[in-house]
């Protein structure tokens, strides 16, 4: 939960800062930034689907409360590969230069204030090209600093595998397409990616899940399919509606070949049958019988 937040924070801040909203973009930076350290804080010993579960309820207690900075370091410290990086490249230097984002949440004054970049306000929003290029910089900082502390914990994102050749399109987390790991590389600092990829060579637990998929059999072409049908299901289950789902994917269709065509129209009765047993076609969001969302 808290790295999907964060990288709707990061879509969010972009949509604020076009429209000139400059400090409410630093304050969505903000809250990725802090998310983004979440999910990695959450996990850290690989138990995270339990020890989040009253800071994802909103529970009103301490113990549901976002950590402060300084314990989410002191976690991330624990594990081997983020001391041992921090030790080669300083990430904590990372860590504490991104707290001034902290000043547009708390408005510490005028420079952190609406009037960011901006000598005299007109009653409109403008482009700030100062404004607009800080921002810019602090987005690619946060996005470093995600990215890396992230594939430190999970080391098995920097190797590069034809993964979707054994397990489809149902990747386990952490893992990365060899071209996400290249537009990686392109902009993480030097360095960075080489130590990570040397980290997961020396990782036994790393190299016995690379090994064990290498001698594993390729997925074949129903398996991918039936992939895709359970995946079309979950995704009209949480979200709109059958009606929703299928406009979506006829738009998609236009793009592909004749066969792709017969295989998503297919894969489209499948799925409408399903619906209709099951009371998913109606259009319209589907509110949850539950009173908690988890």
């Amino acid at each position: 939960f808290p790295f999907y937040q964060s990288s709707d924070e990061l879509q969010i801040s972009l949509s604020l800062a076009m429209l000139g909203f400059y400090k409410q973009a630093f304050m969505s930076l903000r809250s990725a930034l802090e998310l983004g350290r979440l999910s990695v804080y959450y996990n850290i010993n690989d138990n995270g689907y339990k020890v989040v579960q009253d800071w994802l309820r909103s529970k009103d207690n301490w113990e549901a409360n976002t950590p402060k900075a300084t314990k989410i370091w002191e976690m991330l410290q624990q594990n081997d590969n983020i001391k041992n990086f921090d030790q080669k490249f300083n990430i904590k230097q990372q860590f504490d230069d991104l707290s001034f984002l902290n000043n547009y949440v708390h408005s510490k004054g005028y420079r952190y204030s609406n009037l960011l970049g901006i000598r005299s306000k007109p009653n409109h929003q403008t482009f700030e090209e100062a404004a607009f290029i800080q921002w810019l910089e602090t987005y690619e900082k946060i996005v470093i600093h995600g990215i890396t502390l992230h594939m430190l914990k999970y080391p098995l994102a920097s190797v590069e595998f034809d993964w979707d050749s054994k397990v489809g399109i149902n990747h386990p987390f952490g893992i990365l397409r060899e071209f996400e790991i290249k537009t990686i590389k392109k902009f993480l600092p030097p360095g960075y990616l080489d130590e990570i990829q040397t980290i997961a060579s020396n990782d036994k637990a790393v190299q016995s899940f690379c090994e064990e998929l290498r001698n594993s059999p390729d997925i074949t072409e129903e398996e991918v399919e039936n992939q895709l049908i359970e995946n079309a299901k979950l995704t009209i289950e949480v979200g709109s509606s059958f009606i929703d789902w299928e406009e979506s994917q006829l738009k998609l269709m236009k793009r592909y070949s004749d066969e792709g065509k017969e295989k998503a129209l297919n894969r489209i009765n499948i799925i409408k049958k399903w619906a209709i047993d099951n009371n998913m076609m109606e259009r319209g969001l589907k509110i949850r019988k539950s009173k908690e969302p988890f």
